[in-house]
């Protein structure tokens, strides 16, 4: 089985920065690839920008979509599959010494996991923007947003662990469902068939975020994906994605990452 040495990946890298024992690459995979089993000498997180392809391991196989954030532990095996067109991907690979600086035991997360969280996606594309901005800020920011996402994942798995009623499985469903896509609290409890202050009173509890916080999380995370892998034009991705207008689209964009819609697709694009 091939193994993936530090700061080594499949594909051909676009750009590489090296920051605080974090590697950040940017990179493709093209169909014409071959992507065998292998594990990687470190953990790592693999980003989505474009493309589609297929991630196998010995337990599962994952359907990769633009925006589908992937976290590998060392030495997990697995291969890839089924590549359509470019693949572009963000791989953030984390040294054992980062682990050791920061006291975070490197067990943290185990195995081959999707991390499906729209608050966590959201870290990944401020560090696809960090790493392409390249101040005298990046060193901070980058250190403090892969601290953020391993303080979020730990908050996932508590409230993966807590007996969820059942409820909890159907709301899921219907809020990844895009025909929901303006889906208010009074109509998702009317489909849940509770009430809705019951329900505005538990859904942080389950969600991390409240309703109205979590819905628009999950705008902008589809979103980020369109301006990553299509060319709609702004008011297209405001309608399609729920936003009430194109003006209510670049405010709530721009207060999340701190650019426009398109300021962060020039960047895709130059990446």
């Amino acid at each position: 089985m091939n193994i993936i040495e530090q700061g080594k990946h499949f594909g051909e890298n676009k750009d590489q920065l090296v920051v605080n024992e974090i590697i950040f690459n940017k990179a493709t995979v093209f169909p014409s690839f071959e992507i065998p089993w292998h594990y990687h000498e470190n953990a790592y997180f693999l980003y989505n920008i474009s493309g589609f392809l297929n991630e196998v391991t010995k337990q599962k196989t994952l359907n990769i979509s633009p925006g589908t954030l992937l976290f590998h532990h060392s030495q997990e095996p697995h291969y890839n599959e089924k590549i359509d067109k470019e693949f572009d991907f963000f791989h953030v690979e984390l040294t054992p010494t980062w682990f050791k600086k920061y006291d975070v035991p490197q067990n943290i997360v185990e195995g081959s996991i999707e991390l499906k969280e729209p608050t966590l996606k959201k870290v990944f594309s401020k560090l696809y923007i960090e790493t392409s901005i390249r101040d005298n800020a990046t060193e901070i920011a980058v250190d403090s947003l892969v601290l953020q996402a391993f303080s979020e994942i730990v908050r996932f798995q508590e409230n993966e662990n807590k007996i969820k009623p059942t409820w909890i499985k159907k709301a899921v469903e219907i809020i990844n469902d895009e025909k929901y896509e303006n889906l208010s609290l009074n109509g998702l409890a009317t489909e849940l068939n509770l009430h809705p202050v019951y329900l505005s009173r538990k859904f942080p509890e389950y969600f991390n975020l409240g309703f109205g916080e979590y819905m628009r999380e999950k705008k902008i995370e589809r979103a980020t994906a369109i301006l990553q892998s299509q060319s709609m034009n702004n008011a297209e991705i405001a309608y399609t994605c729920g936003f009430s207008d194109e003006s209510h689209f670049l405010k709530t964009f721009k207060a999340k990452f701190g650019i426009t819609p398109h300021q962060f697709r020039k960047i895709i694009r130059k990446s």
